[in-house]
């Protein structure tokens, strides 16, 4: 996660090339409780042993996010109510 984000950083940053006027960033709920996760989990842990530590807490955030989005909802799941389904 760490090194993609350092992969993508001049992208991620290339807003500041255009003029400060156009630089309102927009996101989202879903990328906002993220980070929101985040500070959460980590400000009670006032120091972290090393830069690896910190790596696995923030992967293991955004891994239980990214394992809730894949999950389908309840109601998205379509039942199979064929007649050879039904039968017991």
């Amino acid at each position: 996660m760490v090194k993609q984000l350092e992969k993508d950083l001049p992208e991620l940053l290339s807003f500041f090339s255009f003029p400060c006027a156009l630089w309102k960033l927009r996101t989202t709920n879903v990328i906002e409780r993220c980070f929101v996760e985040v500070r959460r989990r980590t400000r009670p842990m006032v120091c972290f042993v090393n830069v690896a530590s910190v790596d696995r807490i923030i992967f293991s955030i955004f891994n239980g996010f990214k394992r809730k989005v894949e999950r389908p909802h309840p109601s998205t799941l379509q039942l199979d109510v064929t007649p050879h389904a039904l039968h017991c």
